[in-house]
């Protein structure tokens, strides 16, 4: 008998002088079935950083030790790292989802972050242009910095002028 190909992760074994490909079980641990956070909500500051941690139970309630992957959501709005370091940058309400994957199934939990927005530092008014004129109409752009250097569309300018 001739092999033609192989393949990645299989095995074969000899029986009457032909290979014949033998099927490899992996030894499966305990599944998740429930993730557990420390809490159900946290309140951060802007630059705090924080070691998020959870815990992982079988399907019979008994701890089990396997990796638990955190993200966030919105992503990229509340920065950290899948081990659950997590280091705001903006102010704003996140959910931060922890999650254990095994063989057959997985569980997560849920947390929600509320990270409170820094003080306004300045309000920036772009230079449109370098003379005025009688008549002429302008419109300025005005962006709000908070205190970490972040813009904040979300706070509301009115203009007034006086005489």
């Amino acid at each position: 008998m001739k092999i033609t190909r192989w393949m990645v992760g299989a095995a074969c074994v000899a029986v009457a002088g032909a290979l014949v490909p033998a099927v490899v079980q992996a030894q499966a641990g305990p599944e998740p079935a429930r993730v557990e956070l420390g809490q159900a909500a946290m309140n951060l500051e802007v630059g705090d950083t924080v070691q998020l941690e959870a815990k992982v139970f079988d399907a019979d309630g008994n701890e089990i030790d396997m990796p638990v992957r955190f993200f966030a959501q919105p992503r990229r709005q509340l920065p950290m790292t899948r081990g659950g370091m997590v280091i705001p940058v903006r102010g704003g309400e996140f959910q931060v989802i922890a999650m254990a994957r095994g063989t057959q199934s997985s569980a997560r939990a849920m947390m929600t972050v509320s990270v409170a927005f820094p003080a306004i530092d300045h309000i920036a008014i772009d230079a449109a242009h370098d003379r005025f004129y009688v008549g002429a109409h302008v419109r300025h752009r005005a962006t709000v910095i908070d205190e970490a250097q972040m813009e904040r569309p979300e706070v509301k300018i009115n203009w007034t002028t006086s005489d």
